[in-house]
């Protein structure tokens, strides 16, 4: 399967999931596994978007165990990298401070970056 089309298989699971408020129904635990490899190998290669799918996956444990500090580190990644959809995210946690210090100054900057 080519990698953009797994990158919007991954979109729409999440977007279908956090509507409906239920937990993700997934695939073969391999079929997981290659599409999160290869997310993980164009996030590597610096691919913005691929680093906030794969952030999204890590702050929702979608097929992978939930990390907030390794989703934190990829919208990093992704929002230097030009993602908007990256830059809200991390926006939303510096504004919260529940996953990160909260820093409403830099979570205001960031967001005019996203919209």
């Amino acid at each position: 399967m080519a990698p953009g089309i797994r990158i919007l298989r991954i979109c729409f699971a999440i977007v279908a999931a956090v509507a409906a408020a239920q937990p993700l129904a997934v695939a073969a635990d391999s079929e997981v596994a290659d599409e999160l490899q290869g997310l993980l190998k164009e996030a590597l290669a610096g691919k913005a978007s691929s680093q906030y799918y794969l952030a999204l996956r890590y702050l929702h444990g979608i097929g992978t165990p939930k990390d907030e500090a390794k989703a934190v580190s990829w919208f990093e990644k992704a929002a230097a990298g030009g993602d908007p959809g990256a830059a809200f995210n991390l926006a939303r946690l510096l504004k919260e401070g529940t996953v990160v210090v909260a820093d409403p100054a830099r979570a205001a900057r960031l967001l005019r970056f996203a919209v």
